[in-house]
């Protein structure tokens, strides 16, 4: 027969294993969790970076188009503003052909002709 003493300690000590264990499950779910909250931390970062690469370029394309039309010579439709210093051999200066709404194409990867 096994005396209380005995039972007592094999009592103790598995008590003592269970709280280790209770304990580094504890430990490795709070590092699972800081993992995650650093992801998405990193996410978060990185569409912000995102975002603010998109600003910066709407930015610049409308600045460069607002650029573009400040520096154009609309003579033909203001009179009492010079002139075109250079005209064509019909009279006519390069400004006729002006068009206050055209946009110009930003195309990122032109075709290129066969014949090139």
């Amino acid at each position: 027969m096994m005396d209380v003493s005995n039972l007592e300690r094999i009592h103790e000590d598995f008590g003592m294993k269970c709280k280790r264990s209770v304990e580094v499950f504890i430990i490795v779910i709070m590092i699972i969790v800081i993992i995650i909250i650093i992801i998405i931390i990193i996410i978060i970062i990185i569409i912000i970076i995102i975002i603010i690469i998109i600003i910066i370029i709407i930015i610049t394309i409308e600045t460069q188009l607002e650029f573009d039309l400040a520096g154009a010579v609309h003579d033909k439709e203001m009179p009492g503003v010079g002139r075109s210093l250079f005209t064509h051999s019909n009279g006519q200066s390069s400004n006729t052909y002006y068009d206050q709404y055209w946009e110009p194409e930003y195309e990122i990867l032109p075709e290129i002709p066969e014949n090139v």
